[in-house]
């Protein structure tokens, strides 16, 4: 059976002495065999490397998965906190934005605006853009500079709004 390769049987595409070459594709090793039946190694070295790389690749282990889904249900839990926090005057944007907690860092700033009592959309994205600021910047990633000036421009709102209605 075999014909001169190292345990390959005949009309194996690897072994060297086939008479069947042309464009088969391959691995590291060469082509593929042409028939899988013909060939006693039903996978090569390469294809099994390949679902071996693709079988650990896919599968997380539980607990991991279930710490990441635990620490997310944490996070969301904290926002939604701090959004009923700020909506009912407890807590100020401007206070958050200067120290936030580790909760809220990836949450996006134009989602903390939001959660103020007649902060839509419009007045949010209107906000931000005066400052070169997107909407969906996470609140970690802005600098010392953006924060302070963010903080302040909030608190004269809330200052300015507080004279028009004469509190």
């Amino acid at each position: 059976m075999e014909t001169g390769g190292v345990g390959l049987a005949r009309g194996c595409a690897r072994d060297s002495s086939s008479t069947g070459s042309g464009p088969t594709g391959g691995g590291p090793h060469g082509p593929l065999p042409r028939c899988k039946q013909e060939c006693p190694l039903r996978r090569t070295e390469w294809e099994e490397a390949k679902h071996q790389m693709s079988e650990t690749a896919t599968m997380t282990p539980a607990p991991q998965r279930l710490r990441a889904l635990e620490r997310a249900n944490a996070v969301r839990l904290a926002r939604a906190e701090l959004k009923r926090r700020i909506a009912e005057g407890e807590a100020t944007a401007a206070d958050i934005i200067l120290d936030p907690p580790d909760e809220a860092l990836s949450w996006a700033i134009g989602e903390l605006l939001m959660s103020q009592r007649r902060w839509g959309n419009t007045k949010c994205r209107k906000f931000l853009t005066r400052y070169h600021i997107t909407e969906t910047k996470a609140l970690g990633a802005l600098t010392d500079r953006q924060r302070h000036l963010l903080a302040d421009q909030l608190e004269s709102c809330t200052a300015r709004a507080f004279e028009l209605i004469g509190v």
